[in-house]
């Protein structure tokens, strides 16, 4: 009896799961799980770059009218600046395009999708804050910002493409 080892009871399915972390797969592919979340991290980006552009009619010191019906504190930007602040957000979207992709194929690209959001989230709160100080303050966090975002699209589709091809192996693994 010393030298026999006793193995625990083999646990049962949802026993298992839980203790593993994965119940929610257990009901729920992870396909299923990738295309919401991926969903909603795209309702993300589309929102942080274009809500600026209609949000900042209500942020320059403008007319009257434009005061009275958006109240708070107002930043007294000319036309010029704010086609910089509107445009800043695009200087660093269009630079991470490329590096994104092979950081994806090295890196995986879940962290990568993930981490910019999170550091276009922080961004987003610093945002009227930086607005309030200087103009060219904002027109940094918008192109850390658009830094950030770029690596979205290519992230995306490397991740899509390794789910896709796991799904081609699957359905032509499968006999008929």
């Amino acid at each position: 009896m010393e030298g026999r080892k006793v193995l625990p009871p083999k646990e049962e399915g949802a026993e298992k799961a839980v203790k593993e972390g994965r119940l929610l797969q257990r009901f729920i592919p992870a396909r299923v799980i990738f295309v919401l979340l991926g969903f909603m991290g795209f309702n993300l980006v589309y929102a942080y770059k274009t809500v600026l552009s209609m949000s900042i009619i209500a942020m320059i010191n403008g007319t009257k009218e434009n005061n009275d019906r958006f109240p708070g504190d107002k930043v007294n930007w000319d036309h010029e600046e704010k086609s910089q602040v509107l445009g800043a957000f695009f200087y660093g979207y269009v630079v991470t395009q490329i590096p994104a992709a092979v950081l994806a194929t090295k890196f995986g690209g879940k962290w990568i999708f993930g981490c910019s959001l999170l550091i276009t989230g922080i961004m987003s709160i610093l945002g009227p804050f930086t607005a309030m100080i200087d103009y060219k303050l904002f027109m940094g966090t918008r192109i850390i910002q658009g830094l950030a975002e770029g690596v979205s699209f290519p992230v995306m589709n490397g991740m899509i493409a390794q789910v896709g091809a796991e799904t081609v192996d699957e359905f032509f693994s499968n006999e008929c």
